[in-house]
């Protein structure tokens, strides 16, 4: 199971997710020196005078189910087809997770009249993204390779 490259991308990518439920996402930097940060459920204020969070929980349920399913992809090394469209799937929700996350960055920007600065957490889901589509591909050259090995008997 774990020898498999697919799996190793698979266990990485679910780390990375995992990862990124806890890591800020984005600062928000205020005009009259608020900080905001976005996580993954919610806009929190660093430092500054008031209390004006905002709730994303969309954000964080995404990531939480692109986790569990890079997770449960891994268990899934005996049903190749299976295994190949839970992948397909986790790809979809992580573009997701990108088009719902302007939506909110936007919103969020908007309504602080505030400048933004990008964090590292950010990434973390594009790195999974990548790891998703290499995944992807070594299931799709395992399913070969088996095909090929039918066609010889």
């Amino acid at each position: 199971m774990i020898q498999r490259i697919q799996s190793l991308y698979l266990l990485t990518a679910s780390i990375l997710l995992a990862l990124a439920l806890f890591m800020p996402w984005i600062s928000f930097f205020g005009q009259e020196g608020e900080l905001y940060q976005l996580k993954a459920f919610q806009v929190e204020q660093i430092l500054g005078q008031g209390a004006q969070a905002f709730s994303f929980w969309a954000l964080g349920a995404l990531l939480i189910i692109a986790a569990a399913l890079s997770f449960v992809g891994i268990f899934l090394f005996k049903n190749r087809p299976l295994q190949s469209r839970f992948c397909i799937f986790n790809a979809i929700l992580l573009i997701g997770f990108y088009l719902v996350f302007l939506i909110f960055m936007l919103y969020a920007r908007k309504s602080l009249d505030a400048s933004l600065g990008l964090n590292f957490g950010l990434a973390l889901p594009l790195i999974a993204l990548i790891l998703n589509f290499m995944a992807l591909q070594a299931i799709n050259k395992d399913e070969a390779l088996v095909q090929s090995y039918h066609r010889l008997r």
